[in-house]
């Protein structure tokens, strides 16, 4: 259904276009802050004040209750627990997570429907996608009141820490197409009145279109900004050097890419406030989120992080591993030590904001360059492209010249023409009218541990756009 909205959106007139995000402004808010975030989030305050001890008791009680869950209502770890010779009342503590298997990406891409519980029924239950930037995007699903709960975990974790709430006004970055990319008068943006919600295109950025952006949010005056780091810190950046004084919000909250000390420097310059990251996934398996001391804290109750070594070992403090998680809130879809692909290292010191939440330093998450379009636009994280596209394993963009870009594709059967045709439609709905090529492969080069980069751009950036980040 989400799929067909958006398709109706982006054909459709601007008064229609408003209707659509006063609708969805309306329908979020209801799904997201319910009686299930009200009720939620004053329990996942008090939990901050537990020591190492009760965290662990936490979690170990939750961990038997889902795998007990997932065991007996999904076939996909029914039957996986059965060939193994695994039975749920083996599992009594956190002690006994590691005789668990892992769970894959390509086994949620490929089998997500056999990891979906068979007791809610699904007309109860809201499914989300992951970005698709260098993968086919994954379907999750969440349960009646997921959404909220998540919610109330971010207002808990991440707002409330960087000194906002959800009642406040707020501009945001993300990955949605808001306006056509042909659109080169303003607004590059829309109004989500029920949220008070600046929506900024992430794609219209550019040193043409920077001083209507700037006008915008002294317009809107929003109290904080969340969204993309980078294509945030694209728009700070651009701002600065036309001389734009800024704005006075009380924080800056990013997401989505690694956040550099230039990068947060910037950002708090012009917003003139502290920027605090995070990290997460759609997957809703783990949050890590700055304190006001600047240290990225795991919420334990939310999900247990692990960070293992291409053996599948712990790895000691300082020392990067993977992030593989084993979700505790979403009960639709239980997802037990997950691969996610990313990358981190425990901090070996305590914050000295107290809490007993472990600390992870160095996260890697994405690695994409920033992309230029024709008409002087700049982003980066290609959100969507490989959105409705079916038999794509993984995939990356490579800008090769201005108008023409290099798709490698580690396909799976089945992939076509077809397929081809929505990339190379999804990719001009962003930049515009560029030349996109094709090359299949048997499988996309990794770095030295293990990332593919999904976004390469052979180009120095055009005149008047900022270089690195």
């Amino acid at each position: 259904m989400a799929g067909k909205l958006d398709a109706l959106y982006s054909v459709a007139p601007g008064w229609l276009q408003n209707l659509m995000v006063a609708g969805y402004g309306w329908t979020w808010r209801r799904r997201r802050y319910g009686t299930v975030f009200h009720r939620e989030l004053p329990l996942i305050i008090e939990r901050e004040s537990w020591d190492k001890g009760r965290f662990e008791e936490f979690q170990s009680e939750q961990l038997v209750r889902m795998v007990a869950w997932a065991f007996s209502q999904t076939p996909h770890y029914h039957s996986v627990f059965l060939r193994m010779g695994i039975h749920p009342a083996e599992i009594r503590s956190l002690a006994d997570l590691r005789r668990l298997p892992l769970l894959a990406r390509e086994t949620l891409r490929t089998g997500g429907e056999d990891l979906i519980v068979r007791s809610i029924p699904r007309r109860r239950m809201h499914h989300y996608r992951t970005s698709g930037s260098s993968n086919a995007p994954l379907t999750i699903a969440y349960g009646p009141g997921t959404h909220a709960h998540w919610m109330a975990y971010y207002e808990a974790r991440c707002r409330r820490w960087a000194g906002v709430a959800w009642t406040d006004s707020r501009s945001t970055i993300g990955g949605r197409l808001v306006v056509p990319k042909k659109r080169v008068k303003p607004p590059f943006w829309k109004y989500n009145a029920f949220e008070r919600q600046l929506y900024l295109s992430a794609f219209h950025i550019s040193p043409r279109n920077i001083r209507s952006y700037g006008e915008a949010l002294r317009s809107h005056a929003p109290r904080y900004h969340s969204g993309y780091a980078a294509a945030t810190y694209f728009m700070a950046s651009l701002l600065e050097e036309i001389g734009d004084p800024g704005f006075e919000m009380k924080a800056v909250i990013t997401s989505s890419e690694s956040l550099t000390a230039p990068m947060r420097e910037r950002l708090s310059r012009v917003f003139h406030a502290p920027v605090f990251d995070t990290y997460s996934a759609v997957e809703t398996c783990c949050l890590a989120s700055e304190c006001e001391c600047g240290r990225m804290h795991v919420s334990p109750d939310l999900g247990i992080v692990e960070l293992l070594d291409e053996n599948e070992k712990p790895v000691p403090p300082g020392q990067t591993g993977e992030i593989v998680a084993t979700g505790l809130l979403n009960w639709a879809q239980p997802l037990l030590r997950y691969h996610t692909g990313d990358l981190a290292a425990w901090s070996g010191e305590a914050c000295p904001c107290g809490r007993a939440m472990p600390v992870l330093t160095g996260i890697e998450g994405r690695l994409e360059d920033a992309v230029f379009a024709p008409d002087g636009s700049i982003m980066l994280r290609f959100h969507g492209v490989f959105y409705g596209v079916d038999h794509v394993r993984e995939a990356q963009v490579i800008q090769e010249e201005l108008d023409r870009f290099l798709i490698r594709v580690a396909a799976a059967p089945g992939f076509g023409e077809e397929q081809r045709r929505k990339i190379t439609e999804n990719i001009r709905a962003r930049v515009g009218a560029v030349k996109v090529e094709f090359e299949t492969v048997e499988s996309l080069e990794r770095t030295a541990r293990g990332k593919v980069k999904a976004v390469i751009s052979k180009l120095k950036p055009p005149a008047g756009i900022p270089g690195g980040i």
